[in-house]
């Protein structure tokens, strides 16, 4: 590519794209390319592999066929934006497991967390996996994120929207600390979680100063209780 915004468009076959550097890497068939900003697969298979201090200033649209993106090589901090201004049509995400951001596009998503900084998001036109990231975040509309055995090492954050997060079918402790923060089993925090939804077993919801929460807490099954004791002022 030149001056200006470059795309590259893959053959209709199965593809393996690594980027070794900004803009810059090689593809099957094709060689090496630099100074391109998009990336376009075809009707088949594409593999995307980011290096260590790699990346891409514009867009990378898997197209048709089975799509991966790949940063498990990379070193640093992974920030990872599905929609328009960075990822569409890829139908797996892997991240480097130690400091990766998966943010979601603004639509209403449904994450369900099912493995250690592992899951899946469903949007309305389809559904994305996730493995070894560590932290979540919305986009600016309703996400609701729910733990089915799994857990996040980092921080979920809903951002914009009204957004909810459901606690596995175990029993939880939730600390809210925070307006519309705080911890629970299984995540080391959350923000901009408006609404709390627990599982099948007891689950325990503590205020402290200066948590509050804007939404509904339902405790659903099991033996449920709101503790307000280490709050000061009005309850």
């Amino acid at each position: 590519g030149g001056c200006g915004t470059d795309t590259f468009v893959g053959d209709n076959a199965t593809n393996t794209w690594n980027i070794t550097v900004a803009d810059a890497g090689n593809a099957t068939g094709e060689g090496s390319f630099t100074s391109i900003e998009n990336l376009y697969g075809n009707a088949s298979t594409d593999n995307n592999n980011f290096a260590d201090g790699s990346g891409l200033t514009g867009q990378i649209n898997g197209s048709n066929g089975t799509d991966s993106v790949n940063f498990a090589a990379d070193l640093g901090a992974v920030s990872v934006t599905m929609g328009p201004s960075g990822f569409v049509n890829i139908e797996s995400f892997i991240g480097n497991d130690t400091d990766s951001t998966l943010i979601g596009n603004n639509v209403a998503n449904s994450w369900l967390i099912d493995g250690v900084n592992d899951g899946c998001v469903t949007y309305l036109l389809g559904s994305t996996t996730f493995t070894n990231f560590t932290d979540l975040s919305g986009g600016s509309n309703s996400d609701i994120f729910t733990l089915s055995g799994g857990s996040i090492s980092g921080q979920i954050d809903g951002v914009g929207g009204v957004n909810t997060l459901v606690g596995d079918s175990t029993a939880n402790s939730w600390a809210i600390t925070g307006a519309n923060s705080g911890t629970l089993s299984g995540v080391t925090g959350f923000s901009n979680i408006e609404n709390l939804t627990g599982n099948l077993l007891s689950d325990n919801f503590v205020f402290s100063d200066p948590g509050s929460l804007s939404g509904i807490i339902n405790g659903a099954s099991g033996a449920d209780r709101v503790n307000y004791a280490a709050k000061t002022g009005t309850v």
